[in-house]
């Protein structure tokens, strides 16, 4: 199992590498444009499954493959952090939105510990390997900062 990070981005790579987790960056060429006149998070979701979806095709089954879109939506307009700051944007407006990339990152992390105590962490201590608690709590330490 790979875990993949369907993103160009360079914080999301950064993120990841704080979470102390191994991954490999695969893009895929896409279209993400957004449309105006639907739902942001509609068209949010959508880019981002599309990512996942066109990565998905070279990666194995087991594989777990994160991908992310970001967008801020300021008077009813989609704008991206990059474009934000690009423009010169307002700070508070561009913090809120990398303060939203952290928060779901942050709930992906949960998930991915509690799979990883649930399966790796068990199967070890079941087998015997009594140092996967220590393992663990190394795990917790580095991304518990």
């Amino acid at each position: 199992m790979s875990i993949i990070l369907a993103s160009k981005s360079p914080r999301r790579q950064e993120l990841l590498k704080l979470l102390g987790l191994e991954f490999t960056v695969h893009t895929a060429d896409i279209d993400e444009h957004m449309d105006p006149s639907l739902p942001p998070e509609q068209e949010v979701a959508r880019v981002s499954a599309e990512k996942a979806r066109a990565v998905a095709k070279d990666c194995a089954e087991e594989d777990i493959i994160i991908s992310a879109d970001t967008i801020v939506v300021i008077d009813g307009q989609i704008l991206g952090i990059k474009k934000m700051i690009e423009e010169n944007r307002y700070c508070p407006d561009v913090l809120m939105q990398v303060s939203a990339v952290q928060a779901s990152l942050n709930s992906f992390n949960k998930e991915l510990l509690a799979t990883h105590i649930k399966t790796c962490v068990v199967d070890d201590i079941r087998e015997g390997k009594e140092e996967a608690v220590d393992e663990l709590c190394e795990l917790l330490k580095k991304t518990m900062k």
